[in-house]
């Protein structure tokens, strides 16, 4: 008689389940002539600009027969260029607070982090703009060149799912930039625990990028048993620490913003729409 045969178990990769997430609220700065934001320069596109009088280079499919009638001169319709935006995503998986059972149950800091940056490149992938991706993590760093549609969304979960936390060793402060251009949007996704992360945010927003800062941690808290009251009382003061380099980086010119689901980006993405236009001459 043959009894139980032990058999080695099988690894099979999975993809993070993207959270709840949309923005009615454009990205600033559109550079590429794709995608469905409206640009603040004239263009070829489809919304309409203004009416005016006919220049040498206008196509003549874009002649206003009737205002040209009533006044004895062409004119053309004019409309604004349709452009897209460069999001770059990074995600810190330096650390993982908190307990991780699975969805729809308790989350640690690193599972909202892979939801949070799924759901914001799954709703920019998908309209169109370019959305590129980098994990901070000391074991498995990762990069994703930007892309867009709905493939781009799938290996930008590919590479979410294999996010492993670790510290991060030291950091070259001249790479921190990563050969972003200017007018990307740089979208960070931490528990902002770790100060490395922060210094980081700030120094991108001083180099002129906009940067949002996308907090995870929320309610996150160290209430288990086997903690120490000395951790305890070491978890308290690295909060007070971390509210004051909070300060900081959003003295630099880092939006900071809760994660919240769907419209967490809205306010700040408004914001920094508006300032963009006011800056341009």
């Amino acid at each position: 008689m043959w009894g139980p045969v032990p058999l080695a178990g099988k690894q099979r990769p999975v993809t993070p389940a993207a959270e709840p997430f949309d923005s009615g609220v454009p990205a600033p700065h559109p550079r590429g002539v794709v995608g469905h934001h409206r640009a603040s320069r004239p263009g070829q596109g489809s919304e309409f600009s203004s009416i005016r009088p006919f220049q040498w280079g206008d196509r003549l499919k874009n002649i206003n027969w009737p205002r040209s009638l009533r006044s004895s001169e062409l004119h053309v319709t004019s409309t604004h260029a349709d452009q897209d935006t460069h999001v770059a995503l990074i995600l810190d998986a330096q650390s993982d607070l908190g307990s991780s059972e699975g969805i729809g149950t308790e989350s640690s800091t690193l599972d909202r982090s892979v939801r949070a940056a799924a759901a914001i490149g799954e709703h920019f992938a998908l309209q169109g703009d370019r959305v590129s991706l980098q994990i901070m993590s000391g074991a498995m760093p990762k990069r994703l060149m930007p892309g867009s549609g709905p493939a781009h969304f799938r290996r930008l979960l590919d590479v979410l799912g294999g996010a492993v936390p670790a510290p991060e060793r030291e950091v070259d402060p001249a790479n921190i930039r990563l050969g972003l251009r200017a007018g990307t949007l740089v979208v960070i996704v931490s528990s902002f625990v770790s100060e490395g992360v922060l210094v980081r945010a700030a120094a991108l927003a001083r180099s002129g990028l906009t940067v949002v800062a996308v907090d995870v941690l929320g309610e996150t808290q160290l209430h288990n048993e086997s903690i120490d009251v000395p951790d305890q009382l070491a978890w308290r003061v690295r909060m007070l620490e971390r509210e004051r380099e909070i300060r900081r980086v959003t003295q630099a010119g880092v939006s900071l913003v809760p994660w919240r689901g769907p419209g967490s980006l809205d306010m700040v993405l408004r914001m920094l729409t508006r300032r963009g236009s006011a800056g341009m001459v």
